[in-house]
């Protein structure tokens, strides 16, 4: 299901996928790491985030593996959801 709380501008990078059947809404594609510094650029400042907050897609990595970690997700539902073939220290 798509998020109700994302704008269309950032929707739009994304591939929809058409076959009603499917599970996912969008199609899991490499984006371009220039590409992809843009949106969360753009998702920063939409979001309100401070101008000198350093937002990377490192960064965000990081903060969802520890999210996660802290949720008690097991290291290979983790590891799947971020795309790493293995766990971070």
């Amino acid at each position: 299901m798509c998020p109700s709380d994302f704008s269309s501008k950032h929707l739009s990078n994304l591939a929809i996928r058409t076959n009603d059947t499917a599970s996912q809404w969008f199609l899991r594609q490499q984006l371009g790491v220039n590409k992809l510094g843009q949106m969360l650029k753009a998702m920063a400042k939409d979001a309100g985030f401070l101008k000198h907050k350093r937002i990377t897609n490192h960064s965000v990595r990081k903060f969802l593996v520890k999210k996660l970690r802290n949720a008690n997700i097991p290291p290979t539902e983790t590891m799947a959801i971020t795309g790493q073939n293995m766990s971070s220290p």
